[in-house]
């Protein structure tokens, strides 16, 4: 019995570090953004990049769209007429 208290108590010793170690003060890196505003990956050149051309076909129905609810974004919903499909 008096075992089970022992190690029930290292228990929650254990979980309250680890959760006053984790909401501790964030710390600062001096680390440089990865790339400019706007640009996104490697610059490509034009004359060795390749293309991808074709058609897709898909075998029988196409499955029909759900509309997904604006309701929660009514500035975002009034901007379209039509219905949000998925």
């Amino acid at each position: 019995m008096m075992k089970s208290k022992v190690v029930f108590l290292l228990g929650v010793s254990l979980v309250l570090a680890t959760a006053l170690m984790s909401c501790g003060k964030k710390q600062e890196t001096s680390e440089a953004p990865a790339s400019p505003a706007g640009q996104v990956g490697k610059p490509v050149d034009a004359s060795t990049a390749g293309s991808i051309t074709g058609t897709a076909q898909l075998d029988g129905k196409p499955p029909r769209m759900k509309v997904i609810n604006m309701a929660a974004e009514p500035k975002l919903s009034a901007l379209r007429s039509i219905p949000h499909l998925r």
